[in-house]
């Protein structure tokens, strides 16, 4: 993996998908991919369609299926590098609770 931080790499995963998703709009799809590439806090539609993604993302990197499937290789990550990214994909699930307003002010 060329970055050891596996957020950075399902970032970039989730950034491809949504550039190559064809079942929205291209204009919807440009809003999305800049509203996850620059901002923290994300409407309630975006934060579902995060949720959504994870499963296929997930999908991709345990079992090789999906949309990026040509776009993408993973296949020289190790076990433990593929547990990572599915663990960082899961913790982008809506039900996980994060409240990024709490964090921002408390330094």
């Amino acid at each position: 993996m060329a970055d050891r931080r596996p957020e950075v790499l399902a970032r970039h995963l989730l950034l491809l998908s949504i550039l190559f998703d064809n079942t929205m709009a291209i204009n919807e799809r440009a809003e999305m991919f800049l509203e996850v590439l620059g901002n923290t806090l994300v409407r309630e539609k975006t934060a579902q369609y995060i949720a959504s993604k994870c499963d296929d993302l997930i999908q991709f990197v345990t079992n090789e299926d999906g949309m990026l499937l040509g776009l993408v290789d993973l296949s020289l990550l190790r076990f433990k590098e593929r547990d990572s990214l599915e663990d960082t994909l899961k913790s982008w699930r809506m039900q996980v609770p994060f409240e990024v307003q709490k964090l921002r002010y408390a330094v």
